[in-house]
């Protein structure tokens, strides 16, 4: 799907699948990037979504807002890597994920936005990370990643792996996130 710029998906019934590990992998990098409109998708019975959007190169139209995941178990992990990891990518993309629902059924945030050169924010306002067991490099090597809207409300409760989580994250501003809370009691 190199060459794919667009996929509407709106509308779709995927409560049924069980695995949507790798559906968009490697989508997108014919230099335009890729647009994928699917809001308000009910993954209900999905338990794998691992690599789902690993080195798509996403662009900021993208609409992957108000999902709603299965509510227990569901493996994540390397689900945003490399989004937009294009030769020379600089960031630009704007990624917005609020809305998901039934977040605190992620087991793993290990990997999860890995070396996604191409993402400059994204909003995980609402998420609830407390039951994921590890972050390592959760944003590692998000070398243009500048703002987690969202940042200073997440909570790792459950995890006990944190190594690399922010590793090589230099433009990513802490300075404007509010830690009034911590991120866990482990921590």
């Amino acid at each position: 799907m190199a060459n794919v710029t667009s996929i509407n998906l709106t509308g779709w019934d995927v409560s049924t699948v069980t695995n949507a590990s790798t559906w968009f992998n490697v989508s997108g990098n014919s230099g335009a990037g890729l647009t994928i409109t699917a809001p308000n998708l009910n993954w209900a019975a999905c338990s794998n979504m691992s690599s789902m959007f690993n080195d798509a190169n996403l662009t900021s139209a993208t609409d992957i807002t108000g999902w709603t995941l299965r509510a227990a178990g569901t493996t994540t992990t390397q689900m945003f890597r490399k989004i937009g990891y294009t030769p020379g990518a600089t960031g630009g993309c704007n990624l917005d994920l609020t809305g998901w629902n039934n977040t605190s059924a992620f087991t793993s945030g290990a990997n999860l936005f890995l070396e996604s050169y191409g993402l400059s924010t994204v909003n995980l306002t609402n998420w609830d990370l407390s039951n994921i067991t590890s972050c390592q490099s959760m944003f590692s090597n998000c070398h243009y990643l500048t703002d987690i809207v969202g940042l200073n409300t997440l909570r790792f409760d459950s995890a006990t792996v944190m190594s690399y989580t922010f590793n090589n994250t230099y433009r990513l501003k802490f300075d404007t996130h509010d830690f009034h809370n911590d991120f866990g009691a482990n921590l």
